[in-house]
Formats: structure tokens, C-alpha cells, sequence
């Protein structure tokens, strides 16, 4: 195996390298290239988790071996070529076949998932008050704007949000990558790939399909179709509308940084609007699922 190298990509990245190896098959030598990638400990775990489910699920990445040094973890898997998914929609659907075999496999299991945080109300206070608001309080200062004050104060009135608190007691828990979005997918061939695990949680299975199929989409409905042939029963439909409406609530939230930080005001204007209409929806849903406490 060679010396890592700079890995090459659209965006810089200090966090990934590429090497070259070599193995002997059948008196020939075969060399391909590797990505080497330090890698926070559960992005470890979830590959390793997921690695028995290759054959069923071919979007979810190959992790070839892993460790700790010096550095702190690492991972090591093969290097997909091909651009990234243009939009949403481009997301082929083998993604989401993957994710529903992912889902299925540990829907209910993951407390043998040690190493994977989970999504309760601690990560949903460190989501809001550690990551978010340090991040729209920096936009306000270099940039004073009315958006970013609105953006501030609902993220502080929703840190310990009760309807966050009811959805999570009440939602099953899978493993999930925790952040699919158009540019963790590769589209390699023959198989597109999901990458970039680092985010991997234990938490509701909708969080992975929001952010790359609207809701009542062909997508989800694939989705959905392959969970419960997967499952061999229907899914509840009260309950998937809580875990939709609770994952809307969640993939709007953690964007807002990022739009606050890097995109122009009236993108951050509209991501408040849509993440006031998940809280309505989520209320509405939880009113469905346990109509005596709402």
C-alpha cells in the first residue's frame, strides 16, 4: 500500500486521503485506489454495523478495515468515482431500497449499537443551543439582519421543545446516517453510493429520506413500499406521520446554521417559514398518535 496522498474532490477537505494497493489474484497483480479517512468512532461502528447487509443494500458503502492512531480513528474503504447527485431528485432509487434494508435490519436493535450516539433531547439541546445559535449569533455580527434575529429567537424558544420531547418518547429507533442529502450521494457506477457517515445516530429511520424525497413523493413511496415488504407487514400510518412531520422538524433545524453562515437572507427567511409549518404538522400528528396529551 502507498503513501497517502491529497484526495481530490470538489471541495477542499483536510479530513480524507487516497492510497494505492495492491493484491496478488490468481498470479496478477490488481492495484485500485483506497480513501483513507479520519473518521469519528460511530462512523466506524455503522459501517461495521451495515457491512452484513451488502448484498441487499449496494448504496451503502464498503468499509475495508479500520483503527485508531496517533490521529485518532480511522477508516478505510474503496474510492467511488463519479460526481454527486445534482439535485433531490436525481437520487436513484437504489438509495433509498439501501436505506429500507438498513432501516428494517435494525428497527428495534440498536441497543447493541454502543457507540452511536442517540437521538434524544440532550442531542436535540446540543443541536440548538451548542451548534446552532453560536453560528447565527456570529452571522448577526458580521451581518445585522432581521432574519438572523428571527432565526435566534426561535432556536432558543425551541430548545426544550415539549413537542420534540413527545415525538422522541413515542418513535421507534433504527440506525440511520443522519444527514442524506444530495451530495453524500456519489454516483458511481454501476451503484450509486451514500457516504459520509460521521453523523450515523440511533434515532427515527424518516430522518434519511426527508432531505431527498417531498413528502407524498414517488421516492417515499418507494421508500415506504420496500419498509413494509421488508417488514412483511403494513407500517402504521399515524405513527409514520409523526416520525415524517418529527424528521421535517429536524432536517429544517439542522440547516439553519449552514444557511445563516454560507446563503443569501431570503434562503434562511424561507427555511424559518417551512420549519414553523413541521412544527404545526408535528402537533397535528402527535394529536393523531396520543390524542389525551394534546
Amino acid at each position: 500500500m502507498s503513501h497517502p496522498q491529497p484526495f481530490v474532490s470538489g471541495h477542499p477537505t483536510t479530513t480524507l486521503a487516497q492510497v494505492r494497493a495492491a493484491a496478488t489474484c490468481a498470479g496478477n497483480v490488481v492495484e485500485t485506489w483506497l480513501v483513507l479517512k479520519r473518521a469519528p468512532r460511530q462512523e466506524a461502528a455503522a459501517m461495521r454495523a451495515f457491512l452484513p447487509l451488502s448484498a441487499a443494500a449496494p448504496a451503502l458503502p464498503e468499509l475495508v478495515a479500520e483503527g485508531v492512531d496517533d490521529q485518532g480513528g480511522w477508516i478505510l474503504m474503496p474510492r467511488y468515482d463519479g460526481r454527486t447527485a445534482p439535485s433531490a431528485e436525481d437520487v436513484p432509487s437504489e438509495v433509498f431500497d439501501s436505506l429500507a434494508h438498513l432501516h428494517a435490519a435494525w428497527h428495534g436493535r440498536t441497543e447493541a449499537l454502543v457507540e452511536v450516539p442517540a437521538i434524544d433531547m440532550a442531542l436535540w439541546r446540543g443541536l440548538c443551543v451548542d451548534y446552532t445559535l453560536p453560528i447565527l449569533r456570529s452571522a448577526r455580527e458580521a451581518s445585522a439582519h432581521d432574519t438572523v434575529d428571527a432565526a435566534i429567537a426561535v432556536v432558543e424558544a425551541t430548545g426544550d421543545d415539549e413537542r420534540i420531547a413527545a415525538a422522541l418518547d413515542l418513535l421507534p429507533r433504527t440506525l440511520v446516517h443522519g444527514d442524506v442529502h444530495q451530495w453524500n450521494v456519489i454516483l458511481h457506477e454501476p451503484v450509486a453510493k451514500l457516504v459520509d457517515w460521521g453523523n450515523a445516530r440511533r434515532g427515527p429511520a424518516m430522518l434519511d429520506v426527508v432531505g431527498v424525497a417531498e413528502h407524498g413523493s414517488a421516492n417515499e413511496c418507494r421508500y415506504l413500499t420496500a419498509r413494509e415488504r421488508i417488514a412483511g407487514h403494513a407500517l402504521d400510518a399515524d405513527l409514520m406521520e409523526l416520525e415524517c412531520a418529527w424528521a421535517r422538524v429536524q432536517e429544517a433545524t439542522q440547516w439553519l446554521a449552514y444557511l445563516a453562515a454560507e446563503r443569501p437572507r431570503h434562503e434562511l427567511a424561507a427555511a424559518l417559514d417551512r420549519r414553523s409549518r413541521t412544527f404545526a404538522d408535528l402537533e397535528e400528528a402527535l394529536l393523531r398518535v396520543r390524542p389525551r396529551a394534546w
